[in-house]
């Protein structure tokens, strides 16, 4: 019996305060996670453009013991295992591709389809272009 009464005297939470707290930790989930989010999509860039930089030494490597770079035709797997032990994806999981000759005077390029996992759409990273 003294317990209920103990508890009598205990206000709980109202409707409205229920609801503003709800929608102050939506809020503060909204601007975290979008914050979160945009740093993701940063870190795959910066992923893409480290494994271009490496497909790049490979492809150095294998011109100093070929004389020439691969072809179109040869393509990025002409150079596992023996320069790389397996072509990566991009950040966003997609293959990269490889022309010859690249932009910008470059004697190749290598091509990710950016976020959008799009060819020839405005996202789309290419070596010859990073770091400008």
């Amino acid at each position: 019996m003294n317990r209920l009464r103990g508890m009598a005297g205990q206000r709980g939470m109202t409707l409205i305060e229920i609801l503003i707290v709800i929608t102050i930790l939506g809020l503060v989930m909204t601007l975290v996670g979008s914050r979160v989010i945009k740093q993701f999509g940063k870190a795959k860039i910066k992923t893409t453009q480290l494994a271009m930089h490496q497909l790049s030494q490979a492809i150095t490597e294998y011109q100093l013991d070929h004389n020439k770079i691969p072809t179109v035709g040869d393509g990025l797997s002409s150079l596992e295992p023996e320069y790389m032990e397996t072509v990566p994806n991009d950040g966003f999981g997609n293959p990269f591709h490889y022309e010859v000759p690249g932009q910008n005077g470059k004697p190749f390029d290598i091509i990710s389809d950016g976020p959008d996992g799009t060819p020839g759409t405005e996202d789309d990273i290419r070596l010859s272009e990073v770091g400008k």
